[in-house]
């Protein structure tokens, strides 16, 4: 579906609304937290509403869906998240083609991107396969900014990208040994894949699970001239 027949599907408010609750976005139906009885959605008022005499609780329409907060109308939520999968949500664009303000651009594409890698650490793929190549590293994550804040608790997360087909899978693990890592790589990348990591230690297990393992060195160069995506050094063993 390109945008222009995205944009006849979801003329109005309604059909946006409709569009969103076929893609589990929204809510198809509602039960009464109450008294358990079927709801009834009023698209005017954005509220799913009991009917049921002595009852007549109501709760909203974005209530406990990823859109709770947000108050961006609902035909602007598929367009954007459409331009979004595409990479065309530059502050200009959003401004001058969906009329949204610079503020809101900024914050939905980093609420899209924590959306996708909450999805990513939920639901790992499993990525790569003969003829692929999945390159892999590992990173910290809650590193206070400017070391200023409260202190939050470390997480490492473990990932990897095929480079010809561009699926990842996130992993977040306890630790970076090999009794972690190597499970998770058994778990989300397919045999027969090649597998790009650097140096680190944990690693030098992964030819022994039947993989075809490259290995690049920080040390020696930063950027990879022949693999420009794995940015981590030169291809140091075959």
């Amino acid at each position: 579906m390109n945008l222009l027949q995205l944009s006849n599907v979801i003329v109005d408010k309604d059909a946006s609304i409709a569009f969103l609750q076929q893609k589990g976005v929204l809510h198809a139906n509602r039960n009464c937290a109450n008294c358990a009885a079927p709801m009834t959605l009023d698209t005017q008022r954005d509220r799913w509403r009991c009917h049921l005499r002595g009852c007549r609780s109501e709760v909203g329409l974005r209530k406990g869906t990823w859109l709770e907060y947000s108050h961006l109308p609902f035909r602007k939520v598929v367009l954007f998240i459409y331009c979004w999968s595409r990479e065309m949500t530059s502050i200009e664009f959003c401004s001058h083609e969906l009329d949204v303000n610079s503020r809101t651009v900024v914050d939905w594409n980093n609420f899209l991107r924590e959306i996708c890698a909450a999805d990513l650490l939920a639901n790992p793929p499993k990525i790569g396969g003969p003829g692929l190549t999945v390159e892999i590293d590992e990173s910290l994550f809650a590193r206070r900014k400017s070391h200023v804040g409260r202190v939050l608790p470390q997480l490492w997360v473990f990932g990897g990208i095929c480079r010809e087909t561009r699926e990842c899978f996130m992993y977040a693990v306890d630790d970076r040994t090999a009794a972690t890592l190597l499970p998770v790589i058994v778990a989300c990348i397919h045999q027969g894949t090649t597998i790009m990591s650097d140096m680190w230690a944990a690693y030098g297990g992964i030819a022994a699970l039947g993989y075809a393992h490259q290995q690049v060195n920080h040390s020696v160069e930063f950027v990879n001239q022949v693999y420009p995506y794995f940015s981590m050094g030169r291809d140091a063993t075959r």
